[in-house]
């Protein structure tokens, strides 16, 4: 079994038909590769459209478990996976055809540890469906993980981009942080970090569909804190794998110690103006600058430079960096916020 794509599913039947449709169009005989969907407690049809699709294809296999969180799920699947490699997939995503296959060759000639590809947002699940890409070898580039993240500064942290050897997951002992949103950062970052062997086709072969559904915008309000609360609980971890990884001597390199503290900033100053804009209380934000500040992740020192270095960036930088003006424009906007609300 050359490779094993994992896919966690939560009330995603407008999409999974889709994204099983992409993965079985990608030229890879069905004998080589599997295709597990675990399902987190949908309540729509979602299960019942992967059992449809799982009775006509003997690649295809689905398990059923009750809301244990992306990241538990995805454990469990990687447990379950036969093949070579593996590939952490979305149920609302989907590749364009004959790719994989390629990508999937070409990780196993060189023996990767990983290999990664680009991907496009888009709002429709038949953007280029029906088209084909042409990848080419002379545009494949290989190095070492540490110089990876050195060369591509603002590279993604999300799991759907690249295919990962599973005996190099075994090795590692790397997996996902239990019952958090938001672990693909730590994850992805770890296995960069200790990876010697990498891969990378600059070829948008992934389509990132963006879905109306988001625990961000959920009027829930426990959903939204427990997003927020999961979100600077990964930052901080991230800022203490780096800080483990420097202290241990296993990066000495000062741009590569750079790229990972920018990655690490401009995490907290969007996520910190994400929560601002939800309409959360001073109180919880003050409480989750204590947080980073008890990690010496704030205030942030590495996000203003070659990608954000406008007055305005900076202007901005130096306003999160100050508790107190800081503290004083979110009372502002909340009122403003409050005021409007009101008005209408």
């Amino acid at each position: 079994m050359k490779l094993s794509v994992l896919i966690p599913m939560f009330n995603a039947e407008e999409y999974i038909g889709n994204c099983l449709d992409s993965l079985l169009n990608q030229g890879i005989s069905s004998n080589e590769y599997e295709i597990l969907v675990m399902d987190d407690g949908s309540t729509d049809t979602s299960a019942n459209i992967v059992d449809i699709y799982a009775k006509k294809h003997k690649n295809i296999f689905l398990f059923k478990e009750s809301n244990s969180g992306e990241s538990s799920t995805r454990n469990k699947l990687a447990k379950k996976a036969k093949g070579t490699y593996i590939y952490n997939f979305d149920a609302d995503d989907y590749l364009v055809n004959h790719t994989l296959n390629t990508v999937l060759e070409k990780a196993i000639d060189k023996d990767l540890e990983l290999l990664g590809f680009d991907t496009l947002l888009t709002n429709t699940t038949s953007d280029v469906f029906n088209n084909e890409i042409q990848i080419k070898n002379s545009d494949f580039v290989t190095c070492t993980g540490k110089d990876f993240i050195k060369k591509y500064r603002d590279m993604r942290h999300e799991v759907w981009w690249y295919i990962v050897k599973k005996s190099f997951l075994k090795e590692t002992k790397i997996k996902f942080a239990e019952h958090k949103f938001n672990a693909d950062l730590v994850y992805t970052m770890d296995l960069f970090l200790r990876a010697h062997n990498v891969g990378y086709y600059p070829v948008a072969i992934h389509r990132y569909v963006q879905t109306p559904e988001s625990v961000v915008r959920s009027v829930d309000i426990d959903k939204r804190t427990a997003y927020f609360d999961n979100l600077y609980i990964m930052m901080v971890n991230y800022n203490n794998l780096i800080d483990s990884a420097i202290a241990n001597k296993k990066i000495k390199d000062d741009t590569l110690i750079d790229n990972l503290k920018y990655r690490l900033d401009k995490n907290i100053f969007f996520s910190t103006i994400k929560l601002i804009r939800t309409g959360f209380p001073n109180e919880y934000l003050k409480h989750k600058i204590a947080v980073l500040k008890h990690a010496n992740a704030y205030p942030i020192k590495h996000f203003i430079g070659k990608e954000y270095n406008s007055l305005f960036y900076k202007m901005l930088n130096s306003t999160f960096n100050n508790e107190k003006v800081l503290y004083t424009i979110v009372w502002f906007y909340s009122i403003f916020g409050l005021r409007k609300r009101n008005s209408n």
